[in-house]
């Protein structure tokens, strides 16, 4: 099988997905990795001609150029209305493109591909991490809709714990003034923005 993902953090997590349900199931299969699917992507694909490919995280924007073929897509963006049967997307089914990454979508898949419910809730912490690479929490300050139901199957498994918390980036990595003035998730008045105001801050402490 040949597995095509995004690029990005979350088609790295739905890559991820894949790749560890199909080895689950002993399906041999390798992995690529597209910037965009457009047509001349497409066009590769159909001289290569797999007999079963797998889009995680792109492809249903495609999806009208799909051939008749048992190519499965696993994606949350804007979908077409038509392409293969086997096209998963929560905008297909009445659900937010916000409220599941593609690793999420990835992982409704890959959860049939095996039984083993430790696997599962592994496979689940790994589309969270696809959701908040994807910024999926940011919109409301937290995970919501059909992210939610994930994050629960990943806890029932011990593989995550949700807690609220600052949605703020480099606390492990950056000086403290830094980690201050880059923060903006919320933002700080007076002090997100500007190295010298995050200085004051601290020594005026």
């Amino acid at each position: 099988m040949q597995v095509v993902a995004h690029i990005d953090a979350d088609g790295l997590c739905s890559a991820a997905v894949a790749t560890r349900a199909l080895t689950a199931a002993g399906i041999d299969h390798d992995v690529r990795f597209l910037k965009t699917l457009g047509i001349e992507e497409m066009g590769k694909l159909l001289d290569e001609n797999p007999r079963c490919a797998w889009f995680v995280d792109l492809g249903s924007g495609m999806a009208d150029n799909f051939p008749e073929r048992p190519w499965v897509i696993s994606d949350h963006h804007t979908a077409t209305d038509n392409g293969p049967v086997h096209h998963l997307n929560p905008l297909r089914f009445g659900h937010s493109g916000s409220e599941v990454s593609g690793a999420g979508m990835t992982w409704a898949v890959g959860r049939h591909l095996f039984e083993d419910r430790d696997l599962e809730a592994e496979l689940a912490s790994l589309a969270i991490v696809g959701a908040v690479g994807d910024l999926q929490h940011a919109e409301k300050g937290r995970l919501y809709g059909m992210n939610r139901a994930i994050v629960e199957e990943a806890e029932s498994g011990g593989w995550l714990e949700a807690r609220a918390d600052v949605s703020l980036y480099g606390r492990e990595t950056r000086p403290l003034h830094k980690f201050l003035q880059y923060a903006d998730r919320p933002k700080i008045p007076g002090i997100s923005g500007s190295a010298a105001a995050a200085i004051q801050f601290l020594n005026d402490q």
